[in-house]
């Protein structure tokens, strides 16, 4: 029982932080967090390495991830890679 009450503290403290953080970003920001977290379904190995104020964001994946992220971010949220 006691792992259990650890597991749950723990996460409950997990996503009060977390739910911490999201109210801080921008707009921009909830943005791109939202567009690439909806385009990591079809890269599973991308994680995001930069989210600036302004919504630019940066992230690192295998090869395959990485090709198939910038098409997903471009074509259906309009970010363009630099």
């Amino acid at each position: 029982m006691p792992v259990v009450v650890r597991f749950v503290t723990l996460s409950s403290l997990v996503l009060a932080g977390l739910g911490g953080c999201a109210q801080n970003m921008t707009p921009a920001q909830s943005r791109a967090w939202d567009a690439f977290h909806d385009c990591k379904k079809l890269a599973p190995t991308a994680n995001i390495t930069q989210l600036t104020p302004e919504g630019s964001l940066g992230f690192e994946s295998r090869e395959g991830d990485y090709q198939i992220m910038i098409k997903c971010l471009d074509e259906r949220y309009g970010y363009k890679n630099k």
